[in-house]
C-alpha cells in the first residue's frame, strides 16, 4: 500500500549528541590579549604559565540499552499523540463518525464528514460548482505486541487451497492479531486502545443485530486482541469493491516499484498458491505490506514473517464495516481493521538456537575425560 503523504509512518530518531562545546571550539571563541608596542609596558599583563588540564573532556553520560530504548519509545509515543489519531488516548473516538461509501461504512473524522456534507449541500445547490470530493477514511494508530501464535501475514496469507474465508488465492486477506505492548512505555495504553475501538464499532451497531465480528478476537485467557487484515490482491480491471480498502497503489507508478514487490517475484510458499499465482498476473495487481522494519526500511515480501511476528509494531489502519443477514444467516455486524502501514519499534526477540559449528569426526567422547579409576598400587 502506498503511505500517504499527510501520514509520517516513522517516529523521530534518537540521536545522541552532547549539548557541551568541544574544548578545540571552546578555545577559539576566547578573544586573545593584544601586543603593546615595543617601549611601552603591555596592555596586558603577562599571562600565567597554566598546568595541563588532568580534567576529562566534556561527554554525554553513558546510557543503557534499556534507557535507550525506553527513549526511543517515549517519542514514538509522543509523535502518535502529536498526530491526534492514537487510540491509546482515552476519548479519541469522539472525533470520528461513519459514513457510507459505495456498500459499506467507512470509518472519518468528524471534520471530514462535516466538509463531505457541507460540499453535498453546496453542489445540490449549484450543479455547476465543482463535484463533491471523495471522502477518505480516517487513518487510526495503535501500539501492539503483534502475536506469534496467530500470524498469517505472510506473503501468500498461508494459502494453500480453498478456505471458507478465501475460496480462491485472489480472495486472500492476509491477518495478524495484536496483544498488549510488553514494554511499559504502551502497556497501560492498550486498555484505552480496546475501549476506543469499542466505542467507534458501537456507532456503527445495527440495531437488532446482537452478534459482532471482525476486529476484536476474545481470546480467554491471553486477553483481548486487535485483529489485522491486508487486502492483498485486485483485480487490474475493477474498482474500489465494497469491502476493500481504498486502493493503495492507486497513485503509484508501476513501473517503479521493484520487482520484489510485484507479480512477477511474488513469494507463495505452498504449490497451490504458487501455482493460483502464475494464472493471476495478467489479471490481478499485488499490493505489497507498506511494512517497515525499526529503521524505516521497507520489508520484503519474504520476510513478512521473520520481521513482524513477535515484533512490538505501530500499526496505522481504517476501519470498515458491513452487515449480513438473510437465511441460514445469524444477523451480524461485520468490522475489519485494514493496514495501512506498520513500523518495527521493537523487533522479535531472537528464536531459535545459534546454528551449531561443524562437526569433526570423533571415535572417542571429546566432552568427558577418562573417569576410570585408576589401577590400585600393589601393597609391598
Amino acid at each position: 500500500m502506498s503511505p500517504a503523504s499527510s501520514i509520517t509512518n516513522s517516529p523521530s530518531s534518537v540521536t545522541a549528541t552532547s549539548p557541551i562545546s568541544s574544548p578545540a571550539s571552546a578555545k577559539s571563541s576566547i578573544p586573545l590579549p593584544t601586543t603593546a608596542r615595543e617601549g611601552t609596558p603591555s596592555a596586558v599583563p603577562p599571562a600565567t604559565p597554566t598546568r595541563p588540564s588532568t580534567a576529562s573532556p566534556a561527554t554525554s553520560p553513558a546510557v543503557s540499552a534499556s534507557e535507550f530504548l525506553a527513549e526511543k519509545l517515549r517519542n514514538a509515543r509522543d509523535a502518535l499523540i502529536a498526530r491526534g489519531s492514537y487510540l491509546g488516548v482515552t476519548g479519541v473516538a469522539d472525533g470520528y463518525r461513519w459514513e457510507r461509501v459505495g456498500r459499506t461504512n467507512k470509518l472519518v473524522t468528524a471534520a471530514a464528514a462535516t466538509a463531505h456534507r457541507e460540499a453535498q449541500i453546496e453542489y445540490a445547490a449549484n450543479p455547476d460548482s465543482n463535484p463533491v470530493p471523495e471522502i477518505s477514511p480516517a487513518v487510526l494508530s495503535a501500539v501492539v505486541l503483534i502475536t506469534e501464535d496467530d500470524f498469517y501475514m505472510t506473503s501468500c496469507g498461508m494459502w494453500n487451497g480453498p478456505t471458507t474465508a478465501a475460496r480462491t488465492f485472489a480472495d486472500v486477506k492476509p491477518t495478524c492479531t495484536g496483544a498488549q505492548p510488553d514494554h511499559a512505555v504502551f502497556a497501560n495504553d492498550f486498555p484505552a486502545v480496546c475501549e476506543n475501538i469499542t466505542a467507534l464499532m458501537e456507532k456503527a451497531r445495527t440495531p437488532g443485530f446482537k452478534d459482532v465480528k471482525g476486529v476484536k478476537v476474545n481470546t480467554g485467557g491471553s486477553g483481548i486482541k486487535i485483529k489485522f487484515r491486508h487486502v492483498l490482491f485486485e483485480r487490474k480491471d475493477s474498482k474500489e469493491d465494497n469491502h476493500i480498502t481504498p486502493n493503495a497503489l492507486a497513485n503509484v507508478d508501476r513501473e517503479e516499484i521493484p520487482r520484489q514487490f510485484t507479480m512477477a517475484e511474488w513469494p507463495a510458499f505452498y504449490d497451490q498458491a504458487k501455482e493460483a499465482l502464475a494464472t493471476m498476473k495478467d489479471t490481478h495487481n499485488v499490493n505489497y505490506l507498506e511494512a517497515y522494519d525499526m529503521h524505516g526500511r521497507l520489508i520484503f515480501p519474504r520476510e513478512y514473517r521473520t520481521v513482524l511476528s513477535g515484533a512490538l509494531a505501530q500499526i496505522h489502519f481504517t476501519l470498515s464495516h458491513w452487515s449480513i443477514s438473510g437465511k441460514g444467516r445469524i444477523p451480524s455486524d461485520v468490522f475489519a481493521a485494514d493496514v495501512y502501514s506498520i513500523r518495527v519499534l521493537v523487533p522479535p526477540k531472537s528464536r531459535g538456537g545459534v546454528t551449531p559449528r561443524k562437526r569433526k569426526f570423533q571415535n572417542l567422547d571429546p566432552m568427558t575425560p577418562d573417569i576410570s579409576p585408576k589401577k590400585l598400587r600393589k601393597s609391598p
